[in-house]
């Protein structure tokens, strides 16, 4: 005997395909592990595959040096956020750590941090304070 059978509503549906969907995404930013920096004359811009989570003005950035950032230090990998420090990295190792005028620092790890310093310090100098 069957008692009573409930339907599953189009608002259940919709909530499984918005999940999945969800979960989906996170798997392909996960899978792509990607960190893209672009410096240009105005903007230092990070970007975690589709999503830019750093837009730093180049204004702004007051002391550039390389170090080693870890993650612990960050708290994790992918963007991260501790105080007033931001970070994006996917392992640890090498970065370029900025300095901000007034909003802690930010931090981006690369395996080619010496050349992405270069790059940053060419554009600052070279845009009037």
């Amino acid at each position: 005997m069957v008692g009573n059978v409930e339907e599953i509503g189009g608002w259940v549906i919709a909530l499984l395909i918005a999940g999945f969907i969800l979960i989906l995404g996170a798997g392909l930013v996960g899978l792509d592990r990607r960190i893209r920096v672009s410096v240009s004359a105005t903007h230092i811009d990070a970007h975690l595959s589709l999503f830019r989570v750093m837009h730093i003005p180049v204004s702004g950035v007051e002391k550039i040096e390389v170090a080693d950032a870890s993650l612990s230090q960050a708290g994790g990998l992918g963007w991260r956020i501790v105080g007033s420090d931001r970070f994006v990295l996917w392992s640890s190792g090498s970065a370029v750590w900025l300095t901000l005028t007034n909003e802690g620092s930010r931090v981006i790890r690369s395996d080619r941090s010496e050349e992405l310093r270069d790059a940053i310090q060419s554009v600052s100098q070279a845009s009037p304070a």
